[in-house]
């Protein structure tokens, strides 16, 4: 292999140097086969559908009280249109009915049903409506699997012996919280830039990851090592013992570098000809308030609201908004806090 094949440059989005191995994800639709079952099975595979349902909606809820403890409950919203879209009784009987004319399984009357829905909200006129439809091939992807008995690559993740760098063609922010971050070393995702919303919770939540990184799934195997620096965006394939010591110790220096910033949060910014620099933090996530305050920031220079919409099924109520305005005056008291208004459709 060659040194240009083996070194991949992406955009790094969240700092941090790791080693481990890849797990390709092709986190996509699986293949769901024609089969058309007797009349005395139909009542069966009504039920099949609606035992997956319900698992799938307890893992989901499971996902997001998780997600909730990890993040916080604004992001675990995420999951919420999800479980809402299990819970639509005037879809899961439509798939029933499907079931019950024509004799289909489960799968495939699940299957075309959510193809339908799928295609009549990619057409719509409504944004809001076109971007639920990753939230609805999410759900179709996990009730697919169940029904067809097929483990998801996320199963395999749990149980590897070792943290692993998820090689992905995108990483979504539904993706991005459910990971164990003691299973999940890295991230690259073949998509995506420094200002997605993935991007942004990986940073928060302390997960190297690198974005933008095109052709990563054919050039990355499963279980080939890897350096995924995601300062510099830079991933090296098949590291030699140098490379690997050279990006510990590297890892180690931002490390100490970092200890040595925080060391000096407590003291003024000031020039040595005694001019005060007005420090203000960016805040994209409500986790990173308490982070902008520990770290000396003296008011919010750029408060961001696009998480308040992002990954939901409904706009947020004006007491929502507001609560969340007054959290952030209220940790900022007496310092100025500039709020950007919604500015969305940029990732």
């Amino acid at each position: 292999m060659s040194e240009h094949d083996r070194i991949l440059t992406g955009i790094g989005v969240s700092p941090g140097v790791v080693i481990g191995p890849a797990m390709v994800l092709h986190w996509t639709i699986p293949e769901v086969p024609h089969r058309v079952v007797a009349r005395d099975q139909v009542e069966g595979e009504v039920a099949r559908l609606r035992n997956a349902i319900k698992e799938v909606r307890a893992h989901l809820e499971g996902l997001r009280d998780r997600a909730v403890q990890r993040i916080g409950a604004e992001e675990a919203g995420i999951f919420d249109a999800q479980i809402m879209m299990l819970e639509d009784e005037s879809f899961i009987d439509a798939v029933t009915r499907m079931i019950r004319d024509n004799q289909l399984s489960a799968e495939q009357a699940f299957e075309f049903q959510a193809l339908e829905m799928r295609a009549l909200w990619a057409r719509s006129p409504s944004q809001r409506l076109r971007e639920r439809v990753v939230d609805l091939s999410a759900v179709q992807l996990r009730v697919l699997n169940h029904l067809l008995g097929t483990p998801m690559d996320l199963d395999v993740i749990a149980e590897g012996p070792e943290p692993v760098i998820v090689i992905i063609r995108e990483l979504t922010p539904g993706l991005t919280v459910q990971f164990d971050r003691d299973k999940v070393a890295g991230f690259v995702s073949e998509e995506g830039t420094r200002t997605a919303h993935a991007a942004i919770l990986a940073h928060s939540l302390g997960i190297p990851c690198v974005m933008g990184l095109v052709g990563a799934l054919s050039k990355v195997q499963t279980g080939v090592r890897l350096i995924l620096d995601g300062s510099t965006g830079r991933v090296v394939l098949h590291p030699t013992p140098d490379e690997i010591r050279e990006a510990r110790a590297g890892e180690r220096r931002r490390r100490a570098f970092a200890r040595e910033v925080e060391r000096a949060v407590g003291q003024p910014a000031v020039t040595r000809d005694g001019t005060h620099v007005e420090l203000l933090g960016n805040v994209d996530l409500p986790e990173e308030i308490e982070a902008a305050i520990t770290q000396g920031a003296e008011g919010v220079g750029l408060l961001r609201t696009e998480f308040l919409v992002l990954g939901r099924s409904q706009m947020p109520s004006e007491d929502e908004q507001a609560s969340y305005f007054i959290r952030v005056g209220t940790r900022f008291k007496g310092r100025p806090v500039v709020i950007r208004s919604y500015d969305l459709g940029g990732d």
